[in-house]
């Protein structure tokens, strides 16, 4: 009678890396139950369990050798610079929770969201050719300064939002109102123990090189709380669609380290705010402009073990939006200005921790384009133009761009599915995906170049199966994604992945 309804979604995953000696093995389920004892009500219960035990395939690698040349060679992709078997990390994550609406009448609607997370890592060990000034890549481009770390984490977290919806006319004025409080509770505690590791030959690794427990730098424990209350008004008139909306939030982190015997209390609010108007021609051409600011608290500490600044920031935002009267196709042109306060940066001088940036601006253009036509054809494409800038900062970065940050994006997908003749159902699908150069590092002191990278897939529809081939990285490229740091902080983008799947529906 369709009052009671289910889902289960499951996962088990076992791969080795591009990597050597890390692989990778997950387990993940979630269950959802849906009551619908009328049309007016419906409570859907949500729940998830996912356990992943790895190791560290992220490897940080010098830029001699990956991005410039090296007199002693190329350091390949795979190279790994740990110790096997005791590099780890096994995090185990679960939350339950519900999401209940009931309409009151014709007018009201309430909801209310809930939802228990926690998320434990009690089991994250490695070791890194990574760290502080020192480390890294020594003058004889081949000798690599490691060092080893061990942390242990957990996060307790408990959200609950209420919310009211009125639908009502005004007038010629169309309204959509909401009403709403929420509440979240957060209990962080993070510890860090160093380890002292042998430094390693980068070109001709020894693994049984020593790796020794050192001494703990930071047993953080932390309690956040934050209570919001928000209005939200959408109004329709004729072809108009403004939308308006406010917000008020209270934040409070408590911050206690024991093995330093230090402690810090961190109160904070504020208010944020949105608008946005659009307008529809019957063309199906729409312009819009909106404006939007944010509060975002943050658990976490610094260096210092000092608790983070809550990030803020503030968007402006113009564009068009048009879609073509009786067609299944998309194309949108937008222009944006969006300023951040406080942003969480890597902290080069010691990157078990994050520091943060002043401000940061970033300017920029987004096109956009999706059709999906009856003749077959499937075509997506999307070009970013982004100009971003340290605006305010204490260490002399200011007007540098942040590493890793492209100016430009390109993807671009085109899929065809023979729709009649012998061949129904059988389609193929080609793509590229394009990233300009970045900087190495927040001082701009080298660049990594761009790169681009072909995918493609072919499949197959038969009554309800559908058999598939998906390749990302098609001719196995080898390029660097990105770096922040010259000796220590440069990272490999993934070489070529081929996935085949058979897919059954009933």
């Amino acid at each position: 009678d369709k009052t009671l309804l289910y889902r289960l979604t499951g996962l088990i995953r076992d791969n080795d890396t591009q990597v050597d000696y890390v692989g990778q093995h997950r387990v993940f389920i979630a269950p959802a139950l849906t009551w619908k004892p009328n049309l007016d009500t419906t409570l859907t219960i949500l729940g998830n369990y996912q356990r992943d035990r790895s190791g560290w395939d992220m490897q940080f690698y010098p830029a001699l050798g990956t991005v410039f040349p090296n007199p002693n060679g190329h350091i390949p992709s795979n190279r790994f610079l740990g110790k096997p078997g005791f590099d780890n990390y096994g995090p185990t994550q679960y939350s339950i929770g519900y999401q209940f609406e009931h309409r009151l009448s014709e007018i009201w609607t309430v909801r209310q969201n809930l939802r228990f997370a926690h998320f434990d890592n009690n089991n994250q060990i490695g070791v890194f050719g990574n760290g502080g000034p020192g480390f890294g890549l020594q003058p004889d481009m081949r000798t690599y300064v490691r060092y080893g770390d061990f942390a242990q984490s957990n996060l307790d977290g408990f959200a609950v939002d209420n919310q009211a919806q009125a639908k009502f006319n005004t007038g010629l004025v169309n309204h959509t109102l909401l009403l709403g409080v929420d509440y979240q509770h957060s209990r962080f505690r993070d510890f860090g123990q160093s380890y002292d590791a042998a430094p390693i030959d980068i070109f001709d690794p020894d693994y049984s090189l020593p790796v020794t427990p050192g001494d703990p730098y930071q047993d953080t424990h932390q309690k956040q709380s934050q209570t919001g209350i928000y209005v939200q008004d959408q109004m329709k008139f004729d072809r108009w669609v403004l939308n308006l909306g406010g917000r008020y939030d209270w934040s409070k982190i408590a911050s206690n380290d024991v093995l330093f015997g230090t402690s810090a209390e961190q109160h904070d609010s504020a208010s944020t705010g949105r608008a946005g108007l659009l307008y529809k021609f019957d063309n199906g051409v729409a312009p819009y402009v909106s404006y939007a600011t944010s509060f975002l608290p943050l658990l976490g500490t610094d260096a210092s073990l000092q608790p983070f600044k809550p990030e803020t920031g503030r968007q402006y935002e113009v564009g068009v939006k048009y879609q073509p009267p009786g067609t299944r196709a998309l194309f949108t042109v937008g222009a944006f200005d969006l300023k951040r306060q406080n942003v969480l940066t890597m902290d080069p001088l010691d990157p078990n921790f994050s520091k943060q940036s002043g401000e940061i601006q970033s300017r920029g253009i987004e096109v956009e384009a999706a059709a999906s036509l009856a003749s077959g054809w499937d075509v997506k494409a999307a070009y970013t133009y982004l100009d971003t800038k340290f605006t305010e900062n204490d260490d002399g970065t200011v007007g540098n761009t942040p590493w890793n940050v492209p100016k430009h994006r390109v993807a671009l997908w085109a899929d065809y599915t023979f729709r009649s003749g012998p061949l129904a159902g059988f389609g193929l699908g080609g793509g590229l995906r394009y990233q300009s150069r970045t900087f190495g590092d927040d001082a701009n002191t080298f660049t990594v170049p761009g790169f681009a990278v072909a995918d493609a897939a072919i499949h197959y529809d038969w009554k309800n199966y559908r058999f598939a081939i998906n390749a990302r990285n098609l001719f196995d490229k080898e390029y660097v994604a990105g770096c922040y740091d010259f000796s220590f902080g440069c990272f490999y983008g993934e070489r070529r992945r081929v996935v085949a799947s058979l897919r059954y529906r009933w």
